[in-house]
């Protein structure tokens, strides 16, 4: 069994390679960001070309949301999702109130453009949130973001705006793990409870104390409870 990590929006290989690391010792893992995959015109199957042979997918943010629209696209390819900070559909409507707000994911796109350092800033404190990230911390996050490019990083910000997978999440058949911090200032949790509830076959956990940030600030706790679920699946010793 291996597990294919799928990093989250603006956030390079290298912010998951933590993670990835201690689940390496027990399961092998690999770890991409999702801007090598959310410029497909087909993304889900690009995925499915990537991943080879790992059976177990996990995404955070948008790399849930990419892994869960691939899941229940390819099921056969996916032997079990887990999913971090991940809602079915990302920004707020009429009759979904648990969404990023649609004006400031559009602010955040046109500030992309004419001040791209400003844009992730304010995003990666955003999603740090309960906590303050150090200057350090910071400068590293945004010159690996800045790497990406502003091209990917607003194609990603175009699957967030216009995907809407609540419809589709019916047709999940593997297990799922759905993990989400209560104070994720970014996907609220509600939004991660709602996608739990419309799947029987899921398990929901949630962390009282964390943030969006969840798999960056507390990769020891989420590597635990992964290899925990992994081991829980059938043939898994």
């Amino acid at each position: 069994m291996e597990i294919c990590l799928l990093s989250g929006w603006a956030n390079s290989a290298e912010a998951m390679q933590p993670l990835a690391d201690l689940l390496d010792y027990q399961v092998k893992t690999r770890v991409r960001s999702v801007h090598d995959l959310a410029s497909s015109a087909d993304t889900a199957a690009r995925v499915v070309d990537d991943i080879g042979d790992a059976t177990v997918l996990a995404g955070w943010s948008l790399g849930g949301m990419i892994a869960l629209s691939t899941a229940t696209q390819y099921p056969r390819s996916v032997r079990a999702l887990i999913l971090i900070g991940t809602p079915a559909k990302f920004c707020s409507a009429p009759d979904y109130r648990h969404g990023f707000p649609g004006e400031l994911l559009k602010r955040l796109a046109t500030q992309l453009k004419t001040d791209t350092e400003a844009a992730l800033r304010g995003f990666f404190q955003r999603s740090a949130v309960p906590q303050t990230p150090g200057d350090d911390d910071l400068k590293c996050r945004i010159e690996y973001a800045m790497r990406i490019g502003i091209a990917p990083l607003l194609e990603g910000i175009a699957y967030l705006e216009d995907t809407d997978l609540r419809s589709e999440v019916s047709k999940l058949e593997c297990p799922l793990l759905i993990i989400h911090g209560r104070k994720d200032a970014v996907v609220p949790w509600r939004a991660g409870n709602m996608l739990a509830q419309q799947i029987p076959n899921s398990h929901w956990e949630l962390h009282p104390e964390a943030g969006h940030d969840l798999p960056l600030q507390s990769p020891a706790l989420v590597s635990d409870r992964i290899l925990e679920f992994v081991r829980s699946l059938n043939g898994c010793q």
